[in-house]
């Protein structure tokens, strides 16, 4: 079962696509940084935003944190993880999973 959170304010055609390909059980959107804490919780499987989606690294540092320290994962849409000595500008939108699902979120996205 996939449960996906989105953003209220962030969608594209391309991440309506991804979706598509994931055939989640759920999508749900969702505002703030929330979404990456819910996915802490367990109470969803995987947050995904759009790579057109510009989000500051700065609200991504503290959720990643928390995410990683209940055995989650946190990248960019190609796999990357961020890099908080250079830009401060993530341009290269966010998957956000149990760690369970991540690689196989990346294959069916990218």
């Amino acid at each position: 079962d996939v449960n996906i959170l989105i953003s209220n304010s962030r969608s594209d055609k391309a991440l309506e696509r991804r979706l598509e390909r994931l055939k989640p059980s759920r999508v749900e959107k969702m505002g703030g940084s929330l979404k990456t804490i819910e996915v802490a919780k367990g109470s969803a499987t995987l947050f995904l935003s759009p790579r057109k989606s510009v989000m500051y690294l700065w609200d991504l540092c503290g959720p990643q944190i928390i995410l990683e320290e209940a055995g989650g994962k946190i990248t960019d849409l190609n796999g990357n993880q961020f890099d908080y000595n250079g830009e401060t500008i993530n341009k290269n939108g966010i998957i956000a999973s149990n760690r369970v699902i991540h690689d196989y979120v990346l294959k069916c996205i990218n």
